[in-house]
């Protein structure tokens, strides 16, 4: 969040003047949909998707130990190596994402995740676990879409954009609702390596489609964000470009980095644990 919050300022006083007419905007002009609308749709999408391995670590716990014997505590360990690698992965893509723009990165996370996903199904060792979904899915692959897609939004919306963040945000505690599941569902009818088989690929397509949807900034469209007439909202919305050494002197910036780190550690432990605690007291 923080990293998605400094790059979010840092970036504005960056974007790109030059505008491109692009082809696959016609059906949004004539219909009177603003592409922004496009953008939230195929954010929801990413983000939910993207975290869904994550989101359903707890209830891959019970099919691990019975399948390989290992630890409870020892399988924990891969997704506290994913929060881990998460901090150091969101700040690289952060800054990846404004150097380089954030569809490429995104095609190459989709790429991750899906051949992560896959080649779960195939661990054999407990590091494969540590190596694939704690370094692989959960840090890299998870981090591109974490990171970028909040600072998005906030590009292409001027007016409503508490509404597009609060449906982004909303979408995404969906996942596990859906997920979760259907990874326990798939693993106890088709097998452990089947199951991970399927969900990879069919998780590798949709990624990769919603991923070409997505555009760093109205600009590479040769468009406004929405609202961006309303210029009241217009003078909000700019501001002067900072440095990170400026960004870390403020006291908030600690203040709610501490809440938010503080809250995830409270509830990781129970949502990785909790459905094998249900499970065994019935």
């Amino acid at each position: 969040m923080f990293a998605a919050t400094f790059w979010t300022d840092a970036s504005r006083a960056r974007r790109s003047p030059v505008r491109k007419n692009i082809p696959a905007m016609t059906f949004t002009r004539k219909s009177r949909l603003h592409y922004a609308w496009i953008i939230l749709a195929a954010a929801c999408v990413l983000s939910v998707i993207s975290r869904a391995d994550s989101a359903s670590f707890a209830v891959l716990i019970d099919p691990l130990v019975e399948k390989f014997d290992w630890k409870r505590g020892d399988i924990s360990l891969a997704y506290s190596l994913a929060f881990l690698c998460s901090m150091p992965a969101m700040l690289a893509f952060g800054w990846l994402g404004d150097r380089y723009g954030t569809r490429t990165l995104m095609l190459g996370a989709s790429l991750m995740i899906s051949a992560g996903t896959v080649l779960l199904g195939m661990i054999q060792e407990l590091w494969h676990l540590y190596v694939l979904y704690g370094v692989f899915v959960g840090a890299l692959g998870n981090a591109a879409f974490m990171v970028l897609l909040p600072v998005i939004l906030t590009r292409w919306f001027n007016r409503k954009m508490g509404l597009a963040l609060g449906i982004y945000w909303a979408a995404l505690g969906s996942g596990p609702v859906i997920f979760a599941p259907l990874f326990r569902w798939m693993v106890e009818t088709r097998g452990w390596e089947s199951a991970f088989m399927v969900i990879g690929i069919a998780f590798g397509a949709v990624l990769l489609v919603f991923s070409w949807l997505i555009r760093t900034s109205p600009d590479e469209m040769g468009l406004s964000a929405y609202g961006a007439g309303d210029a009241a909202q217009e003078k909000q919305a700019s501001g002067a470009a900072v440095s990170l050494r400026s960004v870390l002197t403020r006291r908030p910036v600690w203040l709610l980095t501490g809440c938010h780190h503080l809250g995830c550690a409270g509830h990781a432990v129970i949502l990785a644990h909790g459905v094998s605690m249900a499970t065994h007291h019935g």
